[in-house]
């Protein structure tokens, strides 16, 4: 179970940087700095999503869902990234959500950013059921 939970961290983990720091990039990211928030924001947030959305299922009643528990989680998430997002905004200033929304840019950023990664590990998920 630890070595299964462990695996599942570090390739999501690996999965999230990869594909958020390209999806950062083709946003306008290009500043040294700004790619050290968005892996530090993740590697707040990340595994603290997998153990949770893995571990708390098993011990809740039977009512409370996987998909209950990783919207929870991913919400969660969101907004912590959003709010460091906003905190740090000078590092990430030259990305286009910034630039297109001035008040709201750090939590459309946030919103990007996750929505991409978590789409990746969904299609990743799917294709090795197969």
């Amino acid at each position: 179970m630890i070595r299964r939970l462990t695996a599942s961290v570090l390739v999501s983990f690996l999965l999230t940087e990869t594909t958020e720091a390209g999806a950062a990039f083709l946003l306008g990211l290009r500043r040294r700095d700004g790619f050290m928030l968005v892996f530090l924001v993740n590697l707040l947030t990340n595994p603290a999503v997998v153990i949770t959305s893995t571990l708390l299922p098993m011990r809740t009643p039977m009512w409370v869902t996987y998909g209950l528990v990783l919207g929870a989680a991913e919400a969660a998430a969101w907004l912590a990234e959003a709010l460091l997002y906003l905190r740090y905004r000078d590092l990430v200033r030259e990305m286009l959500p910034l630039r297109a929304f001035p008040r709201m840019g750090p939590f459309v950023l946030s919103a990007v950013l996750n929505g991409v990664s978590f789409s990746a590990g969904a299609v990743l998920s799917a294709m090795l059921r197969f």
